[in-house]
């Protein structure tokens, strides 16, 4: 749809690029998220998801007052890859590990089925709605609600998520049992 919005009628050769840009940040994530730490990565992902959803807002604001230009076109396909590139080097992978990491080990697959299950009805939940928004009000407000969303992310990863990266899952569980606040589950 974003890009049918852009005038680009065949949206194979973006869709390609997008496929390309996801899967080698992806590869990149996985091999430096224990550098970096994940809440670092996480950070970054989001904040710069939030900024190409700004992007993306703006440049269907400007497709519903003015004609279709290179220039939006351009906003608009470059916001998307770089989306994509933010999302893949960040939350894609990321999100997994720690969701595997944060539960004992009596738990971990009941509590990994809970984020799982809770992660895929929530995105089925935001596809349905999204076309059901973009239709009523446009794209515009559409990805900058999404936007505002990344910003209550960066609060809910400051106050909630742990860092776990070099930490050992016993650690994390012992932690857990002795009642540490679930942002200090990493601490060692």
């Amino acid at each position: 749809m974003i890009f049918r919005e852009a005038g680009i009628t065949n949206a194979s050769i973006v869709t390609i690029i997008l496929g390309i840009v996801n899967m080698g940040t992806t590869i990149i994530a996985v091999k430096y998220v224990d550098r970096i730490g994940k809440k670092p990565l996480i950070y970054f992902g989001l904040a710069g998801i939030g900024i190409m959803l700004i992007l993306l807002s703006t440049s269907f604001y400007c497709l519903s007052h003015s004609k279709l230009n290179m220039v939006i076109t351009v906003f608009l396909v470059g916001s998307t890859i770089l989306f994509v590139f933010f999302y893949a080097v960040s939350l894609g992978p990321t999100i997994w590990a720690v969701c595997s990491e944060i539960f004992p080990l009596e738990g971990r697959d009941f509590g990994f089925s809970v984020t799982t299950a809770t992660n895929w009805i929530l995105n089925a939940l935001a596809i349905n709605f999204s076309l059901v928004i973009m239709d009523v009000y446009g794209g515009s407000y559409l990805f900058l609600g999404f936007a505002c969303v990344c910003i209550l992310g960066l609060f809910f990863v400051y106050f909630f998520v742990p860092e776990t990266t070099g930490v050992s899952l016993e650690k994390i569980e012992t932690n857990l049992k002795n009642g540490v606040k679930l942002r200090h589950l990493g601490k060692k």
